[in-house]
């Protein structure tokens, strides 16, 4: 099954250099930074047909700030979000925008399954990687380094206890900035 969550985090960053010239990175999982900043997130869900065992729905949802002003965010947030435009006017639209990202995602996905390059640009574009990262896992919380992603899309972390794979959940890093950019 195609990781349709990591292939629209790459088409949203492809998206965003093609029409801004910008390079925007990626917190696992689902996080789109620019600038240090979060300005988009994506949830996916996949629908499965309980004969098949097969996908048969997926719905892909994406909040993008566009184009609010810094200044605008409230105060709790403001350090850690930002807007695509957010010092001025935007120099494309929302749909130009729209566009570019699902002519990306489509693109990827009628690669599949032979062209898993997107992989390797998802963790070209983390800045997840090498940096210290806190989890938790039933309760527990765990502090580690990730060190690699799978080709399931699982960020692995070498910690204290040994190595943990993660397929889901919110990481935290101690610092989210222009030094954690690649």
């Amino acid at each position: 099954t195609p990781q349709y969550t990591l292939l629209a985090a790459v088409a949203v960053c492809r998206a965003i250099h093609e029409l801004t010239g910008r390079e925007a990175q990626i917190k696992w999982v689902n996080d789109i930074y620019l600038d240090g900043k979060k300005i988009v997130g994506i949830l996916s869900e996949a629908q499965s047909d309980m004969e098949s065992g097969t996908i048969s729905h997926v719905a892909i949802g994406m909040g993008l700030n566009f184009s609010t002003p810094q200044a605008d965010f409230p105060t709790e947030i403001a350090k850690k979000a930002t807007s695509l435009f957010a010092a001025g006017q935007p120099s494309i639209t929302r749909n130009q925008l729209i566009q570019a990202i699902w002519r990306h995602f489509f693109q990827l996905l009628a690669g599949l399954p032979e062209d898993t390059s997107y992989l390797e640009e998802y963790r070209r574009r983390s800045f997840v990687l090498g940096q210290m990262v806190t989890f938790r896992r039933q309760g527990v919380e765990y502090q580690g380094t990730a060190t690699a992603i799978t080709d399931l899309g699982e960020l692995v972390v070498t910690t204290a206890s040994g190595v943990i794979t993660l397929n889901s959940g919110e990481i935290s890093l101690s610092q989210i900035g222009q030094q954690n950019l690649r």
